[in-house]
Parts: C-alpha cells; structure tokens; sequence
C-alpha cells in the first residue's frame, strides 16, 4: 500500500526483492526512516536524503549553516 520511486528497471526490481532498499537512516536523528513516507532532501552533491521528519530536515539544514 506504499508507493517508492525508482529511477530504472534495477531500482523497481530491488525495491520489490529487498527490503530493506525501502528504508534510509536519517542523518541527523540517525533513525531508520521508510522512505515512502521520508521527507526528501538533496544535499549540494546531489544525493538524496530521508528524514524522518521536517523537524529534523530543519535541524540537519541549521547545522549545516552554523558549520560553515
């Protein structure tokens, strides 16, 4: 009943046989996040990150700031 996004034949393939490629760690609480239900972000190399919430994007996003 949760829809994931892959980008070719080999993600959809992946996403139906494994998974645990359903599930991203959030890198600022460091909790294991569904990623049909992640809030996205790109950091400026372009990856994707999964946060379990937008409260955590917020704090991810003002810790990057103070550390530049």
């Amino acid at each position: 009943g949760k829809t994931y996004y892959g980008c070719c034949e080999m993600c959809q393939t992946r996403l139906t046989n494994d998974p645990e490629s359903r599930f991203a760690v959030d890198p600022m609480s460091q909790q294991r996040v569904d990623k049909a239900s992640a809030v996205l972000a790109k950091d400026a190399g372009g990856k994707v990150l999964y946060f379990e919430s937008e409260a955590t994007l917020r704090a991810y996003t003002q810790k990057l700031a103070e550390d530049v």
